[in-house]
């Protein structure tokens, strides 16, 4: 930690020259959990690509989230951060 890993990721994420060659865009704060939960990150990521916020509620299999994920990326050109991952 402390080598400025956010801040570049951040300057990459806002600057619009970047920006220009993505379809859609995600940051995933995953925290110091002791085992990073790949639902959350999953979830996150679906509700975020599809702007709804009632996405996912439901308590799915990581097999169907996979599949959520990969549906809602298809054909599309993105950007994703994972953020303080431990």
């Amino acid at each position: 930690g402390g080598v400025g890993k956010t801040t570049l990721a951040q300057l990459a994420y806002n600057d619009d020259r970047v920006n220009k060659w993505f379809d859609t865009k995600v940051w995933v704060t995953v925290g110091d959990d002791e085992m990073v939960n790949s639902s959350k990150v999953m979830k996150t990521i679906i509700r975020k690509v599809t702007h709804n916020s009632n996405k996912c509620e439901i308590d799915e299999e990581q097999f169907e989230l996979l599949n959520e994920v990969k549906k809602v990326l298809t054909g599309k050109k993105f950007f994703i951060v994972l953020d303080d991952v431990w």
